[in-house]
């Protein structure tokens, strides 16, 4: 199996590549800067692919680098910004009712911060049709993400998955 391990620099990630490489899966190991992982004793036993997830080219292009992948870890955070407990939060309620509701295989999230404003984008590959004037978990998230001054769009054609684009002005800036 082929994991890609999104912050393989950072606390965690670097400690999850080395189990991971332990239990005997292949890893690409994904960072800003890829010279840095040669900081890493695990270095050499690893692909590694330049990514910053604030950059949308850059993502494509590292997904492009890294080849096909079964696995992603994603664990790049904003810890320490303003407003980050709550986006988790959030982000952890989408994950788990479109696990729950969609009958998706495959969620991803995606967090970052540009221009003051905390973006969230959730995306599963469940049965879609998901519409929130129906009376889902999705009415309640929306409240929540409004109060904040945010905005909430859902595209969820039946048949094709859905995706939840979350933007929330940052406090104090």
């Amino acid at each position: 199996m082929r994991i890609l391990v999104t912050g393989a620099t950072g606390y965690v990630g670097s400690r999850l590549v080395s189990a991971l490489l332990d239990a005997g899966y292949d890893i690409v190991a994904t960072t800003r800067n890829p010279d840095r992982l040669a900081e890493f004793g695990w270095h050499d036993q690893v692909t590694g692919v330049a990514l910053d997830a604030h950059d949308e080219a850059s993502a494509k292009k590292a997904f492009a680098d890294a080849g096909p992948i079964d696995v992603v870890y994603y664990l790049v955070h904003g810890i320490g910004q303003p407003d980050f407990r709550d986006a988790d939060n959030r982000a952890a309620a989408i994950v788990a009712n479109a696990a729950k509701d969609a009958a998706a295989s495959l969620v991803n999230v995606g967090v970052d911060t540009h221009d003051a404003t905390l973006r969230l984008l959730i995306r599963d590959d469940g049965i879609g049709g998901a519409d929130s004037r129906k009376g889902s978990g999705l009415i309640g998230l929306q409240d929540r993400v409004e109060a904040l001054g945010g905005h909430m769009e859902i595209t969820s054609p039946p048949g094709s998955g859905t995706s939840v684009h979350i933007s929330i002005p940052l406090a104090g800036k």
